[in-house]
């Protein structure tokens, strides 16, 4: 939860901290529309913004809403994000190898 040191606001509870991009905070979409009315009828991967941060609906999360502070930039999180992913997809293994291989010892050379 953040608090504004200029006036004293503090987020609603809803907002949490992205603990893989810093000064991103998330959110349910369901839960933002409450205090948010012109996120209605936001599409996925699209970004809007108030006067003070950006947000941006997730493509394949759509259920999450992201917002980051408005000096970062309007493309901050949809740039860098796929940085911080923790699944990157790998290509399958060649079909020549059959078996998982180890390295050979230093032994066998020697």
């Amino acid at each position: 939860m953040r608090v504004c040191d200029n006036c004293g606001h503090i987020d609603p509870q809803y907002w949490r901290q992205n603990r893989w991009v810093s000064n991103v905070d998330y959110s349910r979409y369901e839960d933002v529309l409450k205090d948010y009315p012109f996120l209605v009828d936001m599409r996925p991967g699209e970004t809007r913004s108030d006067k003070y941060n950006y947000y941006y609906r997730g493509k394949k999360q759509r259920a999450f809403i992201y917002r980051w502070p408005k000096f970062l930039g309007p493309e901050y999180y949809p740039k860098t994000r796929h940085l911080f992913e923790r699944h990157v997809p790998r290509a399958p293994p060649s079909k020549e190898q059959k078996f998982l291989v180890a390295a050979p010892s230093q032994e066998a050379s020697a």
